[in-house]
């Protein structure tokens, strides 16, 4: 978010992390592109937080808990 504040002159109003179950799933923020489309800024939030999310699965030592959780979410061959 810091990334998107300083760079792409992102204007916080607000943001809440959900925490439907262990660990959060998803957040609900509440921004503003002060200048430029706020299409473009939505959409380079979205890339930079996916790429950081990777790095941090790739090089995190829970690893094998993310593994194990992605492993029950993805829906079996054949299921309906």
């Amino acid at each position: 978010m810091k990334v998107c504040q300083k760079q792409k002159n992102l204007i916080l109003h607000g943001y809440v992390i959900m925490r439907e179950a262990a660990p959060s799933n998803h957040i609900h923020v509440i921004f503003q592109a002060e200048t430029g489309n706020l299409s473009d800024l939505v959409r380079d939030f979205k890339v930079f937080t996916a790429k950081e999310i990777l790095k941090n699965i790739e090089n995190g030592p829970e690893l094998g808990q993310i593994c194990i959780i992605r492993s029950k979410l993805t829906p079996k061959s054949g299921a309906n």
